[in-house]
């Protein structure tokens, strides 16, 4: 096993990883998104929503061929 890799395999599973780190920002995006519902930080969420939503186009949207 090379170095390389050694340090994917313990990258994989990391926020390191896109996969991973695309996963959690996308649970989290659902968990704001549901939270909507609460009146109390509506503001809060939305602009949240909308900031991490551009994150995940902006970083993470498929490669044009």
């Amino acid at each position: 096993m090379t170095p390389e890799n050694l340090n994917a395999a313990i990258k994989t599973g990391s926020m390191a990883d896109v996969g991973t780190r695309l996963q959690f920002l996308t649970e989290l995006y659902d968990l704001w998104k549901t939270g909507l519902d609460i009146e109390d930080h509506k503001r809060e969420l939305e602009s949240a929503l909308k900031l991490l939503g551009f994150h995940m186009m902006k970083d993470y949207k498929e490669p044009k061929e």
